[in-house]
């Protein structure tokens, strides 16, 4: 078996490492779709159209975007996009275009942190509907993978994740050596703990997850910290595997 597979087979984890602040020309992000709006379902014809409109709206405004496979919200099937450096007030204009109820944003905080925000409008007349009507209803610190999932995931070349913002035991919870805990009790959390998928992240994620971790404490040397950097650098380069165009444009 080839090393760090996981890690760095296309699709997923390349979303993984823009949503845990590795990748350092990627500083926000947003997911959003342009189906089924407010809520309202729409054939696949017309989702298609709508899609293909707002990713030639992205293209003409330069931004770069990853096309998942498909997300299920609430039971609907849709096809979000998963767009890099986008501001806050741009995706909530988009998401006002295009007749969304809510939409997600995320920052990278510093290497290894994001966070990411659920953006939903109480106004539903989309002939009034503007981009400042899109308020913060939920914050998380963590995602994870969740194969599992039959609601409320997003999944691109066969794995799935989620990002927990209404599961209240993740309210306090954020990355650290690798794991998921609370913040506050300073425990694990599992997402699933009658099943044996009792991490959120595999053995090379967790790898890399403590060595950023570690080099960022500030009692580390300049020694210590290059050193793990380039550790890192070396499992990116030799494990990196291109994504193919058709779902990777300009990132």
């Amino acid at each position: 078996m080839k090393p760090y597979k996981s890690l760095f087979e296309s699709g997923y984890s390349r979303l993984a490492q823009i949503m845990l602040g590795l990748v350092p020309t990627v500083k926000t992000f947003g997911i959003m779709t342009a189906e089924n709006p407010m809520g309202r379902k729409f054939s696949n014809e017309e989702n298609k159209e709508r899609n293909n409109t707002l990713l030639k709206d992205l293209r003409n405004s330069h931004h770069g975007f990853i096309k998942p496979e498909r997300g299920k919200f609430e039971g609907n099937i849709e096809h979000p996009v998963f767009i890099v450096n986008i501001t806050k007030n741009e995706i909530c204009a988009l998401a006002a275009k295009y007749e969304q109820k809510s939409v997600i944003w995320g920052k990278c905080e510093r290497y290894g942190l994001s966070t990411f925000y659920y953006l939903e409008t109480a106004n539903e007349n989309i002939e009034s509907l503007k981009d400042t009507d899109y308020k913060v209803v939920s914050v998380r610190k963590v995602f994870h993978r969740k194969d599992s999932a039959d609601d409320f995931y997003t999944q691109t070349k066969g794995r799935k994740f989620i990002i927990p913002f209404f599961d209240e035991k993740m309210q306090d919870a954020e990355f650290k050596d690798g794991y998921i805990i609370n913040k506050k009790t300073g425990k694990k959390v599992y997402f699933n703990p009658e099943s044996n998928e009792t991490e959120y992240l595999d053995e090379t994620e967790r790898e890399v997850l403590l060595r950023v971790t570690r080099l960022l404490e500030e009692n580390r040397t300049g020694k210590y910290r290059w050193e793990n950097r380039g550790i890192i650098k070396t499992v990116l380069k030799y494990n990196y595997f291109k994504v193919k165009e058709r779902d990777y444009e300009n990132v």
